[in-house]
């Protein structure tokens, strides 16, 4: 009889983590598109855009519309300082990788393939703050993502459905 109980136990666990898996995988991730004019990303719900600003022009005050940051749990630009954060840069004409040497201690991860692309990639520490850098290739331009993923104020993980959202949604506008 115990034996008999114990196995009907063990079988309702099973079922319930079958059904909570199943439950989550269902989420679906809400919320508004920002558009650049050249890059267009979901911003889902607890997420704020910000523009990034051209500092290559002589221009004060100029956005450049080749980028775009999307911060966790922001409530003004300033917490892009302390929150996760994704940036998100367009470069019309860039085929060579983004620079490991800019980071310690790279590691490859598996190639993330979403409807639109398919992303390659690396962790590393930037300033002691773990990050994720995703590109892409399309013809001779380029789209990289720049993942935050841990501040003094917040984590992300790639494997987010939030994160795994707004990388699925960023498209360029041709």
């Amino acid at each position: 009889m115990k034996k008999l109980l114990i196995l009907m136990l063990a079988v309702v666990m099973c079922l319930a983590v079958v059904v909570g898996c199943v439950g989550e995988g269902n989420t679906e991730i809400t919320g508004e598109t920002y558009d650049t004019g050249i890059i267009s990303v979901l911003v889902p719900k607890n997420w704020e855009a910000y523009p990034v600003m051209d500092y290559f022009t002589d221009s004060n005050g100029v956005v450049d519309p080749n980028q775009v940051r999307i911060v966790k749990d922001a409530k003004s630009e300033l917490d892009t300082f302390s929150k996760p954060y994704l940036q998100i840069t367009y470069y019309e004409t860039q085929t060579s990788e983004p620079m490991r040497e800019f980071y310690t201690d790279p590691q490859d991860i598996e190639p993330i393939t979403t409807d639109k692309y398919t992303w390659n990639g690396f962790t590393a520490l930037s300033l002691e703050y773990p990050v994720a850098v995703l590109w892409t290739q399309i013809g001779d331009s380029q789209i990289q993502i720049l993942m935050m993923l841990e501040s003094s104020d917040g984590k992300v993980a790639i494997e987010d459905a939030d994160v795994q959202a707004i990388i699925a949604s960023v498209s360029i506008n041709e």
